[in-house]
């Protein structure tokens, strides 16, 4: 995949080329569709990379944002100089149908609420 930093602030290139070559290593991604609003949206985060996160209007919309996102989030922890988490899981993604997810605040949902396709 080819990365783009149009538009940003990644201005150093031999960080760059060291985050994009970071961020092509199997990193987990996560998909769920939020259905609160009128529209659903398919979130998208890595679980390794605590922060990381977007969104889509399509399942390949919110992959393909996601692998953008990553390389940034991993551009600025190395110009940050703080380490970079290294992959837990074998490359995937997961997505997460919260469609019947509903929890009040400061509860637990039971684990069957969650319905896993991959």
């Amino acid at each position: 995949m080819t990365f783009s930093r149009e538009g940003t602030d990644l201005t150093n290139d031999e960080i760059w080329e060291r985050a994009v070559t970071l961020a092509s290593r199997p990193y987990q991604e996560i998909i769920f569709v939020d259905s609160t609003e009128d529209e659903p949206v398919f979130m998208a985060l890595i679980p390794e990379l605590s922060g990381c996160m977007t969104h889509g209007d399509t399942v390949e919309e919110a992959r393909e944002l996601i692998r953008e996102v990553k390389a940034e989030f991993i551009y600025f922890l190395l110009e940050d100089g703080l380490p970079v988490p290294e992959p837990r899981l074998l490359g995937s993604y997961t997505c997460v149908d919260m469609s019947d997810f509903s929890v009040l605040e400061n509860e637990t949902a039971p684990v069957s609420s969650w319905q896993f396709a991959g």
